[in-house]
């Protein structure tokens, strides 16, 4: 295979994970052993504590590839808003207006880790619509100060 793609299949409490070409040639053939791996070994499997998989084998039906979807970036906006939580708020960092790039500069001293812009902003906007911080500004231009 030239250029390949990774499938993740999540079955119940199990995954199942196959690399394929962008023509997606081999699909069949990996659900296929899916299947068989589910049929063959499900006592193996049961013993391991997946209980939903009987629930899948008693219905079985083609396995999509839209089924396998993913929201990008969530968890990275989730992690900038508990870093702002635990470091930048108790500090008091927001005691004067801060734009997200002021923001982003100051979480990046802080924890060493760098974020895109984006995604403190969202982050910021998420604390803003919880009441932990305000804002002041228009859009593209807002500012954020604790309350």
């Amino acid at each position: 295979m030239e250029k390949e793609i990774l499938i993740g299949v999540q079955l119940g409490n199990l995954t199942f994970t196959f690399k394929t070409d962008y023509a997606g040639s081999n699909i069949k053939v990996a659900t296929k052993a899916i299947r068989d791996i589910l049929s063959n070994d499900s006592a193996s499997l049961r013993a391991l504590g997946s209980q939903k998989f009987v629930q899948i084998m008693k219905a079985p039906e083609p396995i999509p590839l839209t089924s396998v979807k993913r929201h990008a970036g969530k968890a990275e906006t989730s992690l900038v808003t508990r870093k702002l939580q635990e470091t930048l708020i108790p500090k008091g960092y927001f005691t004067n207006a801060r734009t997200t790039g002021d923001v982003n500069t100051e979480l990046k001293k802080e924890t060493g880790i760098s974020f895109t812009s984006r995604k403190v902003s969202q982050a910021l906007g998420g604390l803003f619509k919880k009441g932990v911080l305000s804002r002041v500004g228009s859009k593209g231009g807002f500012q954020y100060v604790q309350q």
